[in-house]
């Protein structure tokens, strides 16, 4: 469920007199948990990305400088 379901089920309920119903505002807070939840694993996946480049472009620095060493 995303926040446009949530708005539509929300205008529903308020409808039909049930717009203070506590199921409601714990839909809400698992709908913003969500977000949250995707916000912070993609911060995560990117900064998990940037440290394996920097640990690769390493590991590519020492292979030339030992190819270098191997030439003299």
């Amino acid at each position: 469920m995303n926040f446009s379901d949530y708005a539509e089920l929300e205008k529903r309920a308020e409808a039909h007199g049930l717009g203070d119903d506590p199921s409601l505002a714990q839909l809400l807070h698992i709908i913003q948990f969500k977000e949250v939840v995707k916000k912070g694993h993609k911060r995560t996946m990117n900064d998990l990305a940037t440290w394996e480049k920097n640990i690769a472009e390493n590991v590519e620095q020492r292979i030339e400088e030992a190819e270098a060493a191997d030439g003299q």
